[in-house]
């Protein structure tokens, strides 16, 4: 029994880590994409 709950807490443990990934990605792309948007406005 202690070895499937050990392997559950890894599989917590791997899914926080994914979905910190994951918000990092985005936050990474909104930062590229709203630094991007000045040279928009600058072009028109």
């Amino acid at each position: 029994m202690s070895g499937i709950r050990h392997s559950l807490e890894t599989h917590k443990h791997w899914f926080s880590l994914f979905l910190f990934f994951q918000i990092f990605l985005l936050v990474f792309k909104a930062v590229k994409w709203i630094s991007k948007l000045p040279s928009l406005f600058i072009s028109r």
